[in-house]
């Protein structure tokens, strides 16, 4: 397996990603002059956050929900971040935290990155593996033979990811991630 995002094969060349996340401080303008900034120094691509508080953490946490809402950006505004990107000729990302702004992301950026949080929330995971595993039959010109996906497939990334850390242990770690995810 290699992996690859948009054109890039990442076994042959760097992809430089300039991490945004909430750099921005909730001000647009400032998100767009980062994304220009970020080409101009020589980065393939942007990351940001797509958080939407009221899905990431309890409605008892106020002063949380305050913090994270300073940051937010609607679906509105990710899409034209995606649009100066696009203009700058640089990659966008952006790592969703619930299953709605996956789907919203899901047009707009040619790969996905998972919170390390949710390294093991299946939910959030299966349908962005869904979207792998269906890029891939394209791209191999089976579009007649649909696969049926597994959420197995996915942890091909995964232990290799923990392969790096662990070695030879990774498919062990991988296995024991699945069973007790916790």
């Amino acid at each position: 397996y290699y992996m690859r995002i948009a054109e890039c094969y990442l076994e042959r060349e760097v992809l430089v990603i300039a991490e945004i996340g909430n750099n921005h401080e909730g001000d647009f303008a400032l998100a767009e002059d980062l994304v220009g900034l970020a080409a101009r120094a020589g980065a393939g691509a942007v990351k940001f956050q797509t958080i939407v508080p009221e899905r990431l953490v309890g409605a008892d946490q106020t002063d949380r929900l305050q913090q994270l809402g300073r940051f937010r950006f609607s679906y509105e505004q990710f899409t034209r971040l995606s649009q100066v990107a696009a203009r700058e000729k640089i990659l966008f990302l952006s790592t969703p935290f619930d299953l709605e702004s996956a789907r919203f992301l899901a047009p707009l950026v040619p790969a996905f990155k998972i919170a390390s949080g949710d390294n093991t929330f299946y939910p959030l995971l299966e349908p962005v593996a869904r979207r792998i595993a269906q890029e891939n039959v394209e791209a191999s010109g089976e579009n007649r033979k649909r696969k049926r996906f597994k959420l197995d497939d996915f942890g091909v990334l995964h232990v290799r990811a923990l392969q790096r850390t662990y070695g030879d242990k990774g498919p062990e770690m991988f296995n024991l991630l699945k069973k007790e995810p916790q």
